[in-house]
């Protein structure tokens, strides 16, 4: 089975990518307060995902009851 490595962040202290496959994972859930940067890290992770050379489904969803 293919690999669809994604990178997540990076761990300074051992100086190695954090990386997820979503072929194996499937589900990624950002939680955090306001502020913390959940927004930029579903940037940076759909750039990750969406750079694949696979097709791929993706759903959003954005539960603020806010508008």
């Amino acid at each position: 089975m293919k690999k669809a490595l994604v990178n997540l962040g990076f761990d300074f202290q051992s100086r190695v990518p954090i990386q997820a496959d979503i072929f194996r994972t499937g589900h990624i859930c950002i939680v955090g307060g306001t502020g913390s940067g959940k927004s930029m890290a579903t940037l940076y992770i759909l750039y990750g995902i969406l750079s694949l050379a696979y097709e791929i489904q993706l759903f959003i969803g954005d539960f603020k009851k806010s508008g």
